[in-house]
């Protein structure tokens, strides 16, 4: 049969483990605070006059969990001679009882000493890694012998601070890691755009100094057809007439890509835009380009976004221009402009009863220079689309499109 005593420390050791539990329960996200917790529970159920945690960060000792600490106390000190010191640095990393400090060597040592009149030390390395990092300590200023269950809380709150310090050194880790990963991200962008800016600006200078040459070639060329076409045989005009006609080609794709890369270039300026008004007025400059196209336009009124009213202008002028460029083969087109929810968020769209494309080859339709149709199909240079993506992307919006073979398509695009 159990004696009286061990009912008794049996009892005390159940309601330790019941405020052990309480505390641990209690814990929030600051690893500091949750450690202050565990040693005021350390303290107050082993009777000390205080409690600390001393961890040796920087090559300094300090005392980051404190409990009835005098005001005066010191909390970071250099290691050497502090009893807690000791402990950090023995391997063995057992219980450490120091009875009578005022006679031992950590009287001459530890300034703690003799300040507060401290008769015993009962400490416990904290570990991290294999390694010790700290150490848990309470200190009386009483000649104290601690019980075996005494011993047994010391290790377990000592193992439940080493627990907090590997979860904060998670965090700061993570912390580092994406911190590093943000300035990384941020690096590389800086270093994308730089490029990208360059990219532009070559491309810019490039096609302004071709598009300079073209006009000079087309300028000589309609001097010969003016002045000289008489003097040559049928071979000769042919030849300057393919001359001509590839020139004026060529000037148009120059023509095509500085707008292209203008609409990347200079501030976006937003504003509430009335699309509806814009679509309208564009519809019917397209019905003055082909008066004798039976084209029926449905728009409804006062559809609005916040946009770059000049941008959204060459958005829009693209859309209903292609989709009346591939109706034209079509007695009874039809071409409406409109909005609609897609995935909970508000689009616009233009849609045609044209051509259409294969969706295997939707992806391309937005690319510089790709064309589904051949110049004689459908003239174009294959720069409007990727124009309106690069306008939308702008805005923060995006766009795709949907078609079939000969049963036209559909490009929507949003504005957030």
């Amino acid at each position: 049969m159990k004696n009286k005593r061990e009912i008794s420390d049996n009892g005390q050791s159940e309601v330790r483990l019941a405020k052990l539990n309480k505390c641990l329960l209690s814990f929030g996200t600051d690893s500091n605070e949750n450690i202050n917790l565990l040693v005021k529970l350390c303290g107050e159920e082993l009777g000390g006059a205080c409690a600390l945690y001393n961890r040796v960060s920087e090559g300094m000792l300090n005392a980051v969990g404190r409990w009835q600490t005098p005001p005066d106390f010191v909390a970071v000190d250099k290691p050497e001679g502090h009893v807690c010191w000791d402990v950090i640095r023995d391997r063995r990393n057992e219980l450490s009882l120091i009875r009578d400090l005022p006679h031992s060597r950590y009287a001459e040592t530890d300034p703690n000493v003799r300040k507060y009149n401290l008769a015993t030390y009962f400490g416990k390395a904290v570990t991290f890694g294999g390694v010790n990092i700290g150490s848990l300590c309470v200190v009386f200023q009483q000649d104290y012998q601690p019980s075996k269950k005494d011993g047994e809380l010391l290790e377990i709150i000592a193992s439940a601070i080493g627990v907090e310090e590997k979860r904060k050194h998670a965090e700061e880790e993570l912390l580092r890691l994406n911190s590093e990963l943000e300035k990384r991200v941020t690096e590389r962008t800086a270093q994308l755009e730089a490029a990208n800016k360059e990219l532009e600006a070559f491309s810019y200078s490039v096609s302004h100094d071709l598009h300079t040459s073209l006009m000079i070639v087309d300028g000589f060329t309609r001097e010969l057809v003016k002045n000289y076409i008489d003097q040559l045989d049928e071979t000769g005009r042919h030849y300057l007439q393919r001359l001509q006609a590839a020139s004026q080609r060529m000037k148009q794709l120059t023509d095509a890509f500085l707008r292209l890369s203008h609409v990347s270039r200079g501030e976006l300026r937003r504003g509430t835009v009335n699309l509806s008004d814009v679509a309208t007025i564009i519809a019917a400059d397209l019905r003055q380009t082909e008066p004798e196209r039976r084209v029926t336009f449905r728009i409804p009124p006062a559809l609005k976004a916040a946009a770059d009213k000049r941008l959204i202008k060459v958005v829009m002028e693209n859309l209903l221009g292609n989709a009346w460029k591939y109706t034209q083969k079509n007695k009874d087109a039809v071409i409406e402009f409109g909005s609609a929810s897609v995935d909970g968020e508000k689009a616009f769209f233009v849609r045609d009863n044209g051509v259409g494309f294969p969706m295997d080859q939707a992806d391309r339709l937005f690319g510089a220079f790709q064309r589904l149709h051949t110049q004689e199909e459908f003239s174009g240079h294959g720069i409007g689309l990727a124009t309106v993506q690069r306008i939308i992307e702008r805005h923060g919006g995006r766009v795709w499109a949907q078609g079939e073979v000969g049963k036209g398509a559909t490009f929507y695009f949003t504005l957030p």
